[in-house]
């Protein structure tokens, strides 16, 4: 059996995102799906594409000994959904490595990457252009552009495959503008109280010990502060990658009791009642 990574929640990968991806990718009452009621677990079943077989909510085996060891074994729901995280861990990884403005677009469109990488069409033959066109900022275009192939349009009008894509297109159509730092300068915030930023998709604001996101080997997650509590006050900031992360002091027994923390720009404010869309 395949050894699991650890499943590290980070904004755009959380709990409805996973909701939405299994919507569009299998479940227990659909028969070919692969669910043994008897034995309430989850074996492998023929891929659409051919190949090797897929298994619960659309995890290709990457292997015939992993396919041999799920058709053994098969996977428990517990299981099914942390193979499910992992997937979309690995998608958000190749998002943010195909699109450059990752890190500065919605959440919202965030998840469409995730949900577009998860199926196998970014990065492939079968979406160049559109792809050129997320980096040129050309959001709007992309989302024509990437439903602008045969497969969405051979789909019939109810089919998952043309509604994810649908999904997928009107989340790229509604980037507008980029996040961007919760005042015009670093050095406005130096000195106010942030606090989460609060948005249709997350309400909190991540704590973390050093100015960087999880990496899959490291968790540096202090707490999670929820809107509309107050994280801290500023007392500087530095830039790493793309990102602007502040280092906050924060207020007794929040945190690791260090009195210090670091969260990123894009998910804090100055104004607490502020929203961003």
């Amino acid at each position: 059996m395949i050894k699991l990574k650890s499943i590290l929640f980070e904004q755009a990968v959380n709990s409805k995102l996973a909701t939405v991806i299994k919507g569009f990718e299998n479940n227990k009452s659909y028969s070919p799906g692969g669910w043994d009621p008897i034995k309430k677990r989850w074996y492998p079943h023929p891929s659409p594409e051919g190949g090797l077989k897929t298994i619960a909510f659309g995890h290709k085996c990457k292997t015939a000994q992993e396919q041999a060891d799920f058709e053994r074994t098969g996977l428990s729901d517990a299981e099914a959904n942390a193979l499910l995280q992992n997937d979309m861990k690995d998608a958000e990884a190749k998002a943010k490595r195909l699109v450059q403005t990752y890190d500065t677009v919605p959440v919202a469109t965030q998840q469409a990457l995730i949900n577009a990488c998860y199926r196998g069409e970014l990065g492939t033959s079968k979406t160049p252009t559109t792809l050129k066109l997320m980096n040129q900022g050309k959001w709007a275009a992309a989302a024509r552009e990437y439903l602008n192939h045969l497969e969405y349009q051979n789909a019939s009008a109810d089919s998952t495959v043309r509604r994810r894509m649908e999904w997928n297109a009107a989340r790229f159509s509604n980037v507008t503008k980029v996040k961007q730092p919760a005042d015009s300068a670093d050095g406005d915030v130096i000195g106010k109280v942030l606090y989460p930023r609060k948005t249709s998709a997350y309400d909190y604001a991540t704590v973390r010990t050093s100015p960087e996101v999880n990496t899959g080997l490291i968790n540096n997650e202090q707490t999670k502060i929820t809107w509309p509590n107050p994280i801290g006050i500023v007392d500087g900031s530095t830039k790493v990658g793309m990102n602007t992360w502040y280092r906050v002091r924060l207020g007794n027994g929040v945190g690791n009791g260090s009195g210090m923390g670091w969260v990123r720009y894009d998910v804090v404010t100055t104004d607490k009642n502020a929203k961003f869309q």
